[in-house]
């Protein structure tokens, strides 16, 4: 893989690898975006809704004041049928953020698309299958809402990228403790609508 300049910050240990190269290497070129701050491989390899949103943050700048800090970013994936999945721990300005996204392949090339999360879902992550963990909570809250009425609820959705908060220690040094919205899934949550019918289980 070292043809590939994959940035040492970047972790996918082996028992955590997809099961060909060619995913292989599309997770690992994902990730190295953001550790090395490319917005435009990262965006041309998401799902539309999920680049727009990048465009959003790259306008505003919260992807470059978040993506700058990042120090490690560990990495899992899990084949899921025709596709599959990668979690990446993304640990920036000292806070960690995970990280949740499907993942579609089209020849050597994948599609990333988030998956929803809530600000708590670190609490129900364990063990080392994150990704099923994840998606084992959020699909049951899903569930959990589909008998609500068609109304603004609060529901898991992906909204938040990285947040950019003071490290440990540090609260009120500057900042602000503002999170900038972006693609991820890792945290947000907030008044959206029941999940769509479309929706993939």
């Amino acid at each position: 893989m070292a043809e590939y300049k994959i940035d040492e910050r970047v972790n996918l240990p082996e028992k955590m690898a997809p099961d060909t190269n060619e995913k292989r290497i599309a997770t690992l070129q994902f990730w190295n975006a953001f550790a090395k701050s490319d917005s435009d491989y990262a965006g041309k390899h998401m799902a539309k809704l999920d680049n727009n949103v990048l465009d959003s943050l790259v306008k505003n700048g919260g992807w470059g004041t978040t993506t700058s800090k990042i120090t490690a970013i560990e990495v899992q994936c899990k084949d899921d049928g025709e596709g599959f999945a990668t979690f990446g721990l993304v640990t920036s300005n000292g806070i960690e953020q995970p990280m949740l996204w499907d993942a579609t392949m089209s020849s050597d090339e994948a599609t990333f698309t988030a998956f929803p999360g809530t600000p708590d879902i670190m609490a129900h992550l364990s063990g080392e299958d994150s990704i099923g963990a994840w998606k084992t909570y959020i699909n049951g809250l899903f569930e959990k809402y589909s008998n609500l009425p068609d109304e603004e609820i609060e529901a898991p959705k992906a909204d938040l990228q990285l947040v950019e908060v003071d490290p440990p220690g540090m609260e009120g040094s500057g900042g602000g403790g503002g999170a900038p919205e972006g693609p991820g899934g890792g945290g947000g949550g907030g008044a959206v609508r029941k999940k769509p019918k479309n929706l993939p289980p």
